[in-house]
């Protein structure tokens, strides 16, 4: 199930690269929608999680609420998809899955 990816994925990741979660800081979401979201940098590792979805989808999603990443590439680990940084569109970010982790390609 998508849970469990989610949760195995997370976690081999804090195993392999445990410099990756070292701190805690908030990364801006900015947008009618950014109620909904959390992003949060663990110091490299970048996580992204859906907040009050039935109140999302009543709202019509994301529209233009946007993710400031630091610039470089990044790739999405649950999914593998690569993600360009900078202004991150959420409903892109977040297609299929609620939740998004990231890690800096180009450290």
């Amino acid at each position: 199930s998508a849970k469990l990816r989610v949760v195995a994925e997370s976690l081999r990741l804090r195993r392999d690269r445990p410099e990756l979660f070292t701190a805690y800081a908030a990364v801006p979401v900015t947008g009618e929608a950014a109620g909904h979201a959390l992003a949060f940098d663990r110091g490299g590792a970048v996580t992204v999680v859906t907040r009050l979805p039935v109140g999302l989808a009543r709202r019509g999603g994301w529209g233009e609420t946007v993710l400031d990443l630091a610039a470089g590439r990044w790739t999405e680990v649950v999914t593998g998809r690569p993600v360009d940084g900078g202004t991150v569109r959420l409903a892109d970010l977040l297609d299929p899955l609620p939740v998004a982790l990231l890690v800096k390609e180009d450290r």
